[in-house]
This record gives C-alpha cells, sequence and structure tokens, in this order.
C-alpha cells in the first residue's frame, strides 16, 4: 500500500524538500548540525530502526555512540558521524506508514517541546503535501479518461453522420457551417 499511496508524488519533492529546509533551519536550530532525510544515505545505508516508521509519536535518539540500536551503524562510525537522530512517522490518514521525516546531528542533542511540536508539525504538513498532490493526481487521471471518452465518442458520432445516406448539415443563425456530413459534401 506505501508504494501506492507515494506514486507519482516525487514530482512535489521539490516542495517537500524546500518546506522541511525552511522549518529546519528556523525552528528547530543548528543549521549546520542539523540534517534531514528521508529514507537512505547516498551508500545506502539504512539508519532509521523500525521504531521510527512504525511509532506514532517521534522517536529520538539523543546520543546514537550509547545507543544499542545504532552504535555499530556504519553512519554512527564512519566520516558522516552521526549522534543525534529523531523521526516523527509520515502517516496516511488510513494508517499507513510511509515513512519518517527524521532529523539527523554531528552532536548529541535533546528535542525540547517546541522542537518536538516543529518536527509533528511539519510531519502533518508534509502528509499534507502527500495527499493534495495525490489528490491533484487523480483528478488529473479522471480528467484524461474524460477527455478520452469524450474524444471517442465525438468519432463514433462524426462515423455515424459521415456514413447516413442522407446529407446533414448544422448552420448557426449568421450561417456560418458548424457540421456538415459526407453526403452533404458529396452533393454540394
Amino acid at each position: 500500500h506505501r508504494s501506492q499511496c507515494v506514486q507519482g508524488c516525487r514530482d512535489g519533492d521539490a516542495t517537500f524538500e524546500a518546506v522541511v529546509d525552511d522549518a529546519c533551519v528556523h525552528s528547530m536550530g543548528e543549521p549546520s548540525d542539523l540534517h534531514h532525510r528521508t529514507d537512505t544515505t547516498a551508500t545506502g545505508v539504512r539508519l532509521d530502526p523500525i521504531e521510527a516508521t512504525l511509532a506514532h509519536e517521534t522517536f529520538e535518539i539523543e546520543d546514537a555512540t550509547k545507543d544499542s540500536r545504532f552504535k555499530d551503524n556504519p553512519l554512527v562510525t564512519g566520516e558522516v558521524g552521526v549522534r543525534f537522530y529523531a523521526a516523527h512517522p509520515l502517516t496516511t490518514a488510513d494508517g499507513h506508514a510511509l515513512g519518517g521525516l527524521c532529523l539527523i546531528g554531528r552532536k548529541p542533542k535533546k528535542l525540547n517541546a517546541l522542537q518536538r511540536d516543529t518536527i509533528r508539525n511539519l510531519a502533518n504538513i508534509i502528509m499534507t503535501l502527500f495527499s493534495i498532490r495525490k489528490k491533484e493526481l487523480e483528478v488529473t487521471h479522471r480528467r484524461e479518461n474524460a477527455e478520452r471518452a469524450l474524444s471517442e465518442s465525438e468519432e463514433r458520432f462524426r462515423a455515424l453522420i459521415d456514413n447516413l445516406p442522407s446529407f446533414i448539415n448544422l448552420k448557426d443563425r449568421d450561417g456560418h457551417y458548424h457540421l456538415i456530413n459526407r453526403k452533404h459534401v458529396e452533393v454540394f
């Protein structure tokens, strides 16, 4: 179900990135120390444990070197040097977890109440944007289907009119033709 929820939402990534960047810098502080990640690093090594995605509230690790779930992770032990980690689940209205909005820092840290509220609010904003994007895509799909059905209907109508044995035309009050069939063209 996760892939169905996010399918086609990739076009909105720049919007999500901008919202998260702006909010992290202004609300979370330490812009040079905090970074957000949506799933994996460039190396493909996952940092977030399953609890981050399944939780209903913000999941936080103040010092990753002291947490048994993180301490051996290459992102903690290696050059990246992750120490602080927090994630809030990105959950659809019907309860499906899509992932988490993650904050990563190179210094141990504890979120204060305002910061916890901010990450929760950011996650809600992101899910609202996902929902809007999904609805936009559904509307676009319905419109494309309606346009295709109208075009097919017009083609069938045109074929019917063109194959009638009598001539047919449709003029407006000014005498301009809006519809003529093949027989009309042959006769006139």
